[in-house]
């Protein structure tokens, strides 16, 4: 009763007057005060009660110098008084005061001392709160290592072993969250079992370890997927809420925490009863949490996605709407600096970005991307959620580009796709799939633009894919003939330069071998086949115009020849393989002489030009080819094919493969 501790504290408060600067009791009186103090801030909250607490426990220690018999006790109370004001303010300033009193207090207790498993635990804790606040996982591992140590000291019977176990737990469970080790969540929930063990039936703290081991089977079944360690949360749960009544100090929690492993049941089995009641429950712990409550942004936060789960499951726009409504009214609650506010904003801007794929509205759409902005402006590089942060944006950002395909937003989706590739290094499972969409964006913005720096970087990608594809992976074809076809973009764009006049160029090598493994890949039938063989006669070609080698020609008439047999007679594409026959043999012509190819070549480009009347962009083509090969028969030598033609133009446009 609130009374009991106001007058123990008038009490002490009395006896303290009695006790001058001097008296050889005044450091007592002044922990008991401070000890009260403390007790009523446990209860009641208000600072000033800690403040007080804080500034007694200092005059206390000031009396009790290195020696006293009480200067452990008065480090330790001190030192939990600055923990609490931490917890409260987050200064962490007090923090690291408490670890340093507690250190000191340890130092005072050496083994064998009956308090050394309380400064132990006690300095668990402390370091254990500095990890949650700041992340440095040695601070979590001296935690455990201290945990453990307190728990050998407080062996069966001992009236704190329940506490160190779920404290030990908590660490161990921070540590899977970090790390992701199994073995340390399997620990935790033996440790909560023990815990819950030493507390039957009627025990105060029974309803705590029940509430603990639920949410470690509940983390457990988020990790391994196993739906008997949900259920056997669930369980646990109901179990806690029963001795939990209303007027409970933590119900609330109760509530969410078991709505929160129902919600989980329908993601998996899709049972609406289970999603009803969580919404049901997510209401009551709302109802436990009015306007002020520190605690009431999570619970608009849990029941606007529970909404938004069941607008999924039953396209009721209402649930939507509610959904929206709650999520704006949890933003409100996490103004900056507040630590939900990057979850809070990602709610709302996905319930926006579902009313935009229900209504079409692009100012929900519009407002959906401001707030993906804004989460990942909240999770900077080396953040566990920026991976997330920039795939929901890209997702968003992507769909608005679809709809207005704007320049700018095709810029910022091949940046988000890039900071995402970078976070899905090879190796990654998602690296391929980083890769896939990377590539696609940029590709799309060469095609729209024809910037040679997205030429390149396709290709780059493309060799990072192949390099991560296993051989026989069905993928791999599908990589070589990008890369063999963007290299061919490549050359042709630089055709005239430098890089490829006086020779032939390495690129052109390149792309004869990639050519060469797609169409291994690529047998008859599949729809790469013919691409394959056509872009490997075209540079077999081209190396021979260069190089002479007599192979290369052969080998892209023989090509040429298989593109013309399973290209359908009168197609398009036959056209065009008759006319790139017709060249190959032209140019073998020209260097063997044997009539009988520059024969083959008229007849071949008889047939293209048939395929190409008076109108067809290509007619002109087939004409001046068609003349130059005559004239060359006329005058009966091996004359160059690039001859003048009847219109003034060259014979040839550059050789096209497909």
């Amino acid at each position: 009763m609130d009374c009991d501790l106001d007058e123990a504290i008038a009490l002490h408060q009395s006896a303290l007057d009695l006790r001058p600067a001097g008296h050889s009791k005044r450091s007592s009186s002044l922990n008991y005060l401070a000890h009260c103090f403390s007790d009523r801030y446990d209860k009641q909250g208000t600072i000033a009660d800690l403040e007080e607490a804080i500034t007694l426990g200092r005059a206390a220690l000031e009396l009790r110098s290195p020696g006293h018999s009480g200067r452990a006790w008065t480090l330790n109370n001190l030192a939990n008084c600055l923990r609490n004001r931490f917890l409260k303010l987050g200064m962490d300033c007090d923090l690291d005061e408490a670890i340093a009193l507690h250190q000191s207090a340890l130092d005072l207790c050496p083994v064998g001392h009956f308090k050394r498993s309380s400064s132990l635990y006690y300095l668990a804790h402390c370091f254990s709160d500095r990890y949650v606040k700041q992340g440095t996982i040695a601070n979590l591992e001296e935690a455990i290592t201290l945990g453990r140590a307190a728990l050998e000291l407080r062996s069966p019977g001992h009236s704190g072993r329940a506490w160190t176990l779920d404290a030990l737990a908590n660490c161990l469970e921070d540590r899977f969250l970090e790390l992701g080790m199994d073995c340390d969540l399997d620990e935790a929930i033996a440790l909560r079992q023990s815990a819950l063990d030493l507390r039957p039936a009627g025990h105060s703290d029974r309803s705590d370890s029940l509430q603990y081991l639920a949410i470690s089977f509940s983390d457990r079944y988020d990790k391994q997927g196993a739906i008997a360690d949900l259920d056997e949360a669930i369980t646990l749960g109901r179990a806690a809420l029963e001795l939990r009544s209303p007027g409970h100090s933590g119900r609330s929690w109760t509530l969410d925490t078991l709505a929160n492993c129902l919600r989980g049941r329908f993601l998996k089995l899709g049972m609406d009863c289970d999603l009803d009641e969580a919404i049901a429950l997510h209401q009551s712990a709302l109802n436990l949490r009015p306007a002020g409550h520190s605690d009431r942004s999570d619970s608009l936060h849990y029941l606007a996605i529970c909404f938004s789960k069941r607008y999924d499951k039953q396209g009721a726009i209402a649930d939507l709407e509610e959904a929206i409504t709650l999520s704006r009214a949890a933003l409100e609650l996490c103004s900056l600096g507040h630590s939900d506010r990057a979850w809070s904003l990602s709610i709302l801007a996905d319930c926006l970005r579902h009313r935009f794929l229900k209504l079409g509205m692009d100012c929900d759409l519009d407002r959906a991307i401001a707030l993906y902005q804004s989460v990942l402006d909240l999770c900077p590089a080396g953040y566990s959620h920026r991976l997330s942060s920039l795939d929901q944006l890209a997702r968003c950002l992507s769909t608005r580009f679809e709809r207005v395909e704007a320049a700018a937003d095709l810029d910022e989706l091949i940046s988000l796709r890039r900071a995402i590739l970078d976070l899905h290094p090879q190796g990654h499972h998602d690296h391929a799939k980083s890769i896939d969409k990377l590539l696609l964006l940029v590709r799309k913005r060469f095609q729209s633009y024809d910037m040679t720096t997205d030429l390149d970087e396709c290709i780059s990608l493309e060799r990072c894919a192949l390099a991560s594809c296993e051989l026989g992976n069905p993928g791999r074809a599908a990589y070589l003939h990008g890369l063999v076809t963007d290299l061919r973009s490549r050359f042709y764009k630089l055709e005239n330069t430098s890089d490829v006049e006086g020779g032939v160029p390495p690129v052109v090598d390149e792309i004869v071998a990639i050519a060469r493994a797609a169409l291994k890949l690529c047998p008859p039938g599949h729809p790469y086949h013919v691409m394959s063989f056509t872009t490997l006669a075209a540079f077999l070609l081209r190396r021979f115009q260069q190089r002479g080698v007599i192979a290369d020609v052969d080998e892209a008439v023989i090509l040429y020849q298989e593109a013309l047999e399973v290209c359908p007679s009168g197609s398009p594409a036959s056209a065009q393989h008759l006319h790139d026959l017709a060249r190959c043999l032209s140019d073998r012509f020209t260097k063997l002489a044997r009539r009988a190819d520059l024969d083959d070549a008229i007849k071949f480009e008889q047939a293209a030009l048939v395929l190409r009347p008076q109108g067809h962009p290509d007619h002109a083509e087939s004409l001046n080819s068609l003349f130059n090969y005559r004239q060359l028969k006329i005058r009966g030598r091996g004359a160059s094919t690039q001859s003048a033609g009847p219109t003034g133009a060259t014979s040839g446009s550059r050789f096209k493969c497909m």
